[in-house]
């Protein structure tokens, strides 16, 4: 996870075992899951922000880079699919 500022946080898994008789789109979706949940716990760390809190356009334009590091996702679906309460 780039962080600006040079800072840059990363975080070891587990070995993605492979062997002949292992399927390569399998070994690729479950490659692609670990990845998913390592940067998803690196993000755990940071301290949570809520939009409102944050300038409308920095807000943007790290929105805009998290979209696409993940060519897969459809932001728009996802964004019907949640809502977000910032009172905590």
């Amino acid at each position: 996870e780039y962080r600006g500022e040079g800072r840059c946080y990363i975080k070891w898994g587990e070995p993605v075992n492979v062997s002949e008789k292992d399927s390569k789109q399998d070994k690729i979706n479950e490659l692609s899951g670990k990845m998913a949940t390592l940067k998803w716990e690196i993000w755990e760390t940071f301290p949570i922000t809520c939009r409102t809190d944050v300038f409308e356009k920095e807000w943007d334009k790290e929105m805009q880079r998290r979209i696409s590091e993940y060519s897969k996702l459809d932001y728009k679906y996802e964004k019907s699919c949640v809502k977000i309460d910032c009172k905590l």
